[in-house]
């Protein structure tokens, strides 16, 4: 047999039997009534609980954070929901972030559907999450003076006002800069000393991110700090081949973790930390067929080190698969199809004005039967090339737009363009099947 691990409060007894335990601080037993003393079993209680937690030994198995990294359809959201559902504690319900407004109405759209309305969790965008729980009730231990008066989305960059200096993250008219919110939050949260985390702790049972791969490098700081605490569970899904987004483009800050490589800043931590992060990873997709996985697996440049995805779909509908449309043949193709159309930007796809365009943004967390992207040089580039890969940025919305489609995806090539994939790209050439009278 092999050997039985001790519970823990006989091993509590071993260290006590070797002289190997704390003693009952006076802070402790001074501020008792002098009608109160302490028995035997009491003051072992304290000396054991001071011995349990300045021993890392007996802290292995406390709970850790945790990050599901899953593929494109995995069932991201679907996880989210089974999480809020199953982790109810009394009173004390998730809070659930989410980066887009489309995001945040699929989540509670979903969690209506499955929670009792007594129940719902609390679901909010990752600036209003800063603003109302972190900023708000701790601003005055920095600045004591300073009013919130608003939110300002688009003011500049304050780059060369010093942190001392509350305008470095308000406006003249005492707004919350945008640029500067995740910097201002992580000053507040290093300077309450866990306070932050534990006033969350007392109002929600766990804090759930989605789409985190989203969270800029300034953010990196905010979870850093809740990843290093243990009053409130935080859960964590993304996927970091959707990179599109990015809750602060203007500070230098961390920059070798931006974009793509974001993922190896959670493996970093995870591994100086294993017993305050575990990550899951999960390639197995349930929206995309395996032709429209086997496309997106090639987008990607190897160096970046994803691991690729596997289909576990299997619906056929008799055009299935990724397709080469011209851009002259897509009003036919519009016509037996109806697929939902992607494209770069509203300037890109001016000849199709016709058609209902949505950009790589706007589509970013829905799914269609069928989706049209409009082709932009260098993704025609890609296509047409052995070795040559697309930029982080532009790779991720290629990516995203891809893996909205459940059956076909048609890569729409301008007017005046030609393209002859190369054979690592399993692309199928669309022509209109014309009757003649």
């Amino acid at each position: 047999m092999g050997d039985k691990k001790l519970a823990l409060h006989d091993q509590l007894d071993l260290f006590r039997s070797f002289g190997q335990f704390h003693e009952l601080p006076s802070s402790v037993t001074q501020n008792l009534s002098d009608h109160i003393k302490l028995r035997p079993y009491q003051k072992d209680a304290f000396s054991n609980f001071l011995h349990y937690e300045a021993t890392p030994e007996f802290h292995k198995d406390k709970q850790t954070h945790l990050l599901f990294h899953m593929a494109t359809g995995a069932g991201k959201t679907r996880r989210i929901v089974e999480r809020c559902v199953n982790n109810q504690q009394g009173s004390k319900r998730p809070i659930v972030l989410a980066f887009t407004e489309n995001g945040q109405a699929e989540l509670k759209s979903r969690l209506a559907a499955q929670c009792p309305p007594g129940q719902l969790p609390h679901v909010m965008g990752w600036y209003a999450f800063l603003i109302q729980h972190v900023i708000k009730p701790y601003l005055p231990v920095l600045f004591p003076n300073q009013r919130i008066c608003g939110f300002d989305f688009h003011a500049k960059l304050a780059r060369y006002t010093k942190r001392e200096n509350s305008r470095r993250f308000f406006t003249s008219n005492d707004q919350l800069n945008k640029c500067h919110i995740e910097e201002l939050a992580s000053l507040i949260i290093l300077a309450m000393q866990g306070k932050v985390q534990e006033r969350l702790a007392r109002i929600y049972c766990q804090l759930i991110i989605d789409e985190v791969q989203d969270i800029s490098e300034y953010g990196l700081d905010v979870i850093r700090a809740f990843l290093e605490q243990e009053y409130l569970q935080l859960f964590m899904v993304g996927d970091t081949m959707q990179t599109i987004l990015n809750s602060n483009t203007s500070l230098n800050k961390n920059k070798n973790v931006a974009s793509v490589a974001r993922i190896n800043w959670y493996t970093t931590f995870q591994a100086n930390h294993p017993h305050l992060l575990t990550i899951e990873e999960m390639s197995l997709t349930y929206r995309s067929n395996t032709e429209i996985v086997s496309f997106s697996n090639t987008i990607m440049d190897p160096g970046f080190g994803f691991a690729p995805t596997y289909s576990a779909m299997t619906q056929v509908t008799g055009h299935d698969g990724v397709f080469l449309v011209k851009e002259e043949d897509i009003d036919t193709y519009e016509r037996e199809y109806h697929p939902t159309y992607i494209r770069w930007d509203t300037k890109s796809a001016d000849s199709l004005k016709h058609l209902p365009f949505m950009t790589f943004g706007k589509a970013k967390g829905l799914e269609w039967d069928r989706v049209a992207i409009y082709m932009t040089g260098t993704m025609l580039e890609l296509l047409g090339a052995e070795d040559t890969y697309l930029k982080p940025q532009t790779a991720c919305k290629f990516y995203v737009g891809v893996t909205r489609a459940r059956y076909s995806v048609a890569l729409i090539v301008p007017k005046g363009k030609k393209l002859v994939p190369h054979d690592r790209f399993r692309i199928e050439p669309w022509e209109p099947s014309y009757v003649n009278p």
